[in-house]
């Protein structure tokens, strides 16, 4: 068997634990873009009444035009009293709302 200095050896290992660090990072990256997505996850409900813009974007059919929407409706008229009020913001109809009626509450 060979013998390696150990400078060589030192080497070796910074090369092994780099990669591995270097895979880590990306398993970490890869989770927190996961963690942070804009998709409401099955049971997660999402209150009309204090959600911010990102959050009312990740319901079904709200881009960012309509969320803003929500939120100056809010400004405006006050609280949401049931969630099928939501209609009474411009561009929500029954169709669009029937979508999210699961993911939203108040």
């Amino acid at each position: 068997m060979k013998k390696f200095s150990h400078k060589v050896l030192g080497i070796l290992m910074l090369s092994i634990l780099m990669a591995g660090t270097s895979a880590l990072y990306n398993l970490e990256a890869l989770y927190a873009a996961k963690a942070v997505s804009l998709e409401v996850q099955p049971g997660k409900m999402i209150n009309i009444n204090t959600a911010g813009n990102e959050e009312l974007q990740s319901l079904n059919g709200i881009g960012p035009a309509m969320a803003q929407r929500i939120i100056e409706y809010r400004q405006t008229n006050g609280r949401f009293e049931k969630t099928e009020d939501l209609t009474k913001v411009r561009g929500i109809g029954g169709a669009k709302f029937q979508k999210m009626k699961g993911q939203i509450s108040i």
